[in-house]
């Protein structure tokens, strides 16, 4: 990951590797009761069709995806929901976690740096033999001051994302994702093509 390129090579970037199982057990209770809390405030099918209740949840979550629509887009509320009910664990079960901590100071869009630090260290596990996953949701933990302060988070960094490291089970290699096939515009010899 270091030696990832980043935009005026300011590298907006540092990280902390995980490796502590109480650690990582720490990290990952915090996580699943921040969704447990999220959940009950914005899941209004908790509640009766008709009823006041439902109402009032409904319309605060459409203004609240309406704010911050990334965080609230169904992928993310489906997984809050399975984080919090106990059938999908935030960090995986996963021996390493790295977090990459990102310093905002950083020349350009120091995001599109954390994400090339981050494809870094993915292509370099998976040349190793490793599985990764990344984990967004790792920004919750910015919130526990107490917790920041024990991994060692300190200003001007903050986490970004966290990439979880560990042995894959089966053959990940053999799925197959879908991808959807946009279009690309195509500029060469001054003419312009569309590809697909």
């Amino acid at each position: 990951g270091r030696f990832a390129p980043s935009q005026g090579n300011c590298q907006p970037w540092s990280f902390i590797v995980v490796r502590d199982k109480e650690m990582i057990a720490q990290m990952e209770e915090y996580c699943v009761a921040v969704c447990q809390n999220m959940t009950a405030s914005v899941d209004y099918t908790n509640y009766a069709p008709g009823s006041d209740e439902r109402a009032a949840i409904l319309q605060s979550t459409q203004q609240l995806n309406r704010a911050s629509p990334n965080s609230f887009h169904p992928v993310p509320i489906t997984a809050i929901k399975s984080i919090a009910n106990g059938r999908f664990a935030v960090f995986h079960k996963a021996p390493t976690v790295i977090l990459i901590l990102m310093d905002k100071r950083g020349v350009g869009v120091p995001e599109v740096d954390i994400g090339v630090v981050g494809t870094n260290i993915v292509l370099a596990a998976q040349s190793l033999g490793l599985g990764t996953c990344w984990i967004g949701f790792s920004k919750l933990l910015s919130s526990n001051a107490a917790l920041v302060d024990k991994l060692g988070v300190a200003p001007p960094f903050e986490i970004a994302e966290a990439i979880c490291v560990g042995y894959p089970i089966g053959n990940p290699t053999q799925q197959t994702i879908s991808r959807q096939t946009h279009q690309i515009i195509w500029w060469e010899g001054g003419e312009k093509q569309v590809l697909y």
